[in-house]
């Protein structure tokens, strides 16, 4: 099937309006012949936040595309697969898809460490939104780690 490669994607420190987004969304597109194997989820705010793990959900904004980084050696991207775009938005602008996870930060760190059992198959996208829960304006980090085989 393939050698496993690691990869990471990282939004960099964002500022979000009070009670806006930031949205960083992986596509494995249907033309893959590689699966996606969730890791580690990171994320750091300067306030309150809630972030939700989305699967096959669309956004009606558009974002900027993000690197790839392969986490072995960090110069080569090694030719993934995955598409991944962020969005900075006033609103939330997701729409369908299926919750797979929500949790809670209050000023501080969160993460999980998926270790591989969420799965995106090629045709499927994974969408991770951070919501300011704050009524000022806030900065925000978001780091995603998967690997592919």
């Amino acid at each position: 099937m393939g050698e496993a490669r690691f990869y990471i994607v990282t939004t960099g420190r964002q500022s979000v309006k009070k009670n806006g987004t930031i949205i960083l969304q992986m596509v494995n597109p249907l033309i893959s012949n590689k699966t996606l194997y969730l890791g580690a989820v990171k994320s750091s705010g300067s306030s309150d936040y809630c972030l939700e793990v989305q699967e096959d959900c669309a956004i009606l904004a558009t974002g900027v595309p993000l690197q790839k980084f392969n986490s072995e050696r960090f110069s080569y991207d090694y030719s993934s697969d995955v598409s991944a775009q962020m969005i900075i938005h006033d609103a939330n602008p997701i729409v369908g898809g299926d919750l797979i996870d929500t949790y809670f930060s209050h000023n501080g760190i969160a993460g999980r460490d998926y270790k591989g059992r969420f799965i995106v198959m090629p045709g499927q996208s994974v969408t991770f939104c951070i919501a300011n829960l704050t009524g000022a304006e806030q900065y925000f980090i978001l780091n995603v780690g998967w690997m592919e085989k």
